[in-house]
């Protein structure tokens, strides 16, 4: 069956967690160790609303630091008139500052490419379109 998918989510320092530490590392499925503070908006958007839709694989805590990320980026580049996260119905999107709207930006093709034979990570996949598919249905 291979490893859990937690294990490729692997996020240190997430069980007592007291105040926002912007170094905490967040590893991807494809094998990379990146400090929250150095995600792409779209990325920690897309990290937000997959843990919000797979809490029950992640260490307690992990939401809430990236969410406070989210929110301390949002004042950020909203006051440079930058995209920057936000929630919107539910649902984490980049907003686009000129014309308001919101958007969820798919990861990038190459890590795609880099996940596509982890059989967990595709497994969770499923299931959280599954989820979302039915969520929308009774929307």
């Amino acid at each position: 069956m291979g490893v859990p998918i937690h294990k490729f989510f692997l996020f240190r320092g997430c069980d007592n967690m007291s105040t926002h530490n912007r170094d905490r590392m967040w590893r991807t499925a494809d094998g990379r160790s990146i400090p929250i503070k150095d995600m792409e908006v779209s990325h920690l958007v897309n990290v937000i609303n997959w843990v919000s839709d797979n809490s029950d694989a992640y260490p307690k805590g992990v939401l809430k630091l990236m969410v406070e990320e989210a929110n301390h980026r949002k004042l950020l580049l909203f006051a440079e008139g930058k995209a920057y996260p936000q929630k919107v119905d539910g649902k984490w999107k980049v907003i686009d500052p000129i014309t308001g709207k919101g958007s969820i930006i798919p990861p990038p093709q190459d890590y795609i490419d880099k996940v596509a034979d982890n059989e967990n990570y595709q497994a969770m996949f499923k299931k959280t379109q599954d989820k979302r598919k039915k969520r929308m249905q009774n929307e």
